[in-house]
C-alpha cells in the first residue's frame, strides 16, 4: 500500500495553450498532484525523510509560469520529472516513489474542462544528464521548439553563465550573482542573463525554464 503526500487545487495563471490569445493572455491552471512516498521516518518531526511540500509548490508554480507552451501535456510530463527526480544535492527531502499529475484549463471551452492527467513511477524518470560548460551538470525536464524546463546543478566553487531568455529558481545550495546571495527559493527574472557562482564548499542546483540551446 503506498503513502501519498498531495496537493490540490492549486490555481496558476499562465500563458499556455495554441490559440492566439491564449499566447497573449494568462489564463488559469489547476494542478493536483500526488507524490507516492514513505513518510513514516518524517514521523519523528525530520523534514528530510519526507517533501517539502511548500517548495513543490513553489517550484510547480514557477515551471508553469515561466514555461509558456503550447500543451498542457509538456507541462504534466516536466512536472512529473521534476517531482520524481532524485533529490538535489543539498536538497532536504526523500525520493518520491511515484507521482499523478492532473493538469485542468477551465476557461478554454465553454461547458467543458479540457485535462490531462498522467501517473508514472520513478524509474520511468530518465532525465538525459549531461554535463555542459563550466562544470555545471544539466538533467532536462522536458524540451520543445518553444522552450523547456531544466535542473543545473553547478560544482562547487564554479561558475555559470545563465541564457538571456530563461528565468531561475535556487533548488537548493546558494550562488552569488551580481554580488547578492540567493539561497533555496530565489529567483532570477528572465531577461537578467547573470552569471552565478556556486560557494566553495557544496553544489548549487537550479530550476531553469525557458527558451535556451544546450
Amino acid at each position: 500500500m503506498r503513502n501519498w503526500i498531495e496537493i490540490e487545487d492549486y490555481v496558476v495563471e499562465a500563458i499556455v495553450g495554441i490559440g492566439e490569445e491564449e499566447q497573449r493572455v494568462t489564463q488559469p491552471v489547476w494542478i493536483d498532484l500526488r507524490l507516492a512516498v514513505d513518510p513514516e521516518g518524517a514521523a519523528s518531526g525530520d523534514l528530510s525523510k519526507s517533501v517539502d511540500y511548500s517548495a513543490v509548490h513553489d517550484a510547480v508554480g514557477f515551471l508553469v509560469q515561466q514555461g509558456r507552451m503550447l500543451l498542457i501535456e509538456s507541462l504534466a510530463f516536466a512536472i512529473a520529472r521534476l517531482v520524481l527526480a532524485p533529490p538535489a544535492p543539498g536538497e532536504r527531502r526523500i525520493g518520491v516513489e511515484a507521482a499523478m499529475v492532473r493538469i485542468r484549463k477551465p476557461k478554454v471551452l465553454g461547458g467543458a474542462v479540457p485535462g490531462v492527467r498522467i501517473e508514472r513511477a520513478a524509474d520511468w524518470c530518465d532525465l538525459g544528464t549531461r554535463m555542459i560548460p563550466e562544470k555545471t551538470w544539466l538533467d532536462t525536464l522536458v524540451q520543445t521548439p518553444q522552450g523547456g524546463a531544466w535542473r543545473a546543478h553547478v560544482e562547487p566553487g564554479s561558475s555559470w553563465k545563465i541564457p538571456a531568455n530563461v528565468a531561475v529558481l535556487v533548488i537548493s545550495g546558494s550562488v552569488e550573482a551580481d554580488g547578492k546571495v540567493l539561497g533555496p527559493g530565489a529567483r532570477l527574472a528572465r531577461g537578467e542573463s547573470a552569471r552565478v557562482v556556486a560557494t566553495p564548499d557544496r553544489p548549487a542546483s537550479l530550476l531553469v525554464v525557458g527558451v535556451a540551446t544546450f
